[in-house]
């Protein structure tokens, strides 16, 4: 051991100690960025679902009697494969009811069956009250 050291000066040994505490320092700076761009991207990821869920809701209800139209289930298919893997479980099952009462909604409307639902009441709850945001609890930026 005292051949290592007297083979280095202790400017050297001081030198390299110092550039290592520095690397060290930008490996921890790398990560923490990485993580703030993970946490950007994921809500990022989770926003766009939630626009797309918005976005048919407000459609649903601009034309009562049209109800869905195929690219509107469309956009809630491919939505659902996607939220399995961005959200936690009660965001999820709220997507599957989400779409499953838009589904019988839209069946409903083209039967021209006009009763008010379960449905129907749980899909205007969501726009007049504007309870869409409070069931996407992992979009509040708190959780990140």
């Amino acid at each position: 051991m005292s051949l290592v050291i007297s083979l280095y000066s202790p400017e050297q040994i001081a030198f390299t100690l110092i550039g290592a505490a520095i690397a060290s320092i930008f490996a921890a700076l790398k990560y923490r960025l990485d993580q703030a761009n993970y946490h950007k991207d994921l809500f990022n990821s989770r926003y766009e679902c939630f626009l797309i869920v918005e976005k048919i809701l407000k459609e649903w209800m601009k034309d009562l009697t049209a109800g869905a139209n195929p690219q509107m289930i469309n956009d809630l298919n491919s939505i659902m494969r996607k939220s399995y893997f961005l959200f936690g479980s009660q965001t999820y099952l709220f997507i599957c009811k989400f779409r499953l009462a838009i589904v019988r909604e839209n069946d409903r409307r083209r039967a021209n069956n006009m009763e008010i639902t379960d449905d129907s009441r749980f899909l205007e709850n969501l726009l007049t009250d504007e309870n869409l945001a409070k069931e996407f609890t992992e979009l509040k930026i708190d959780s990140y």
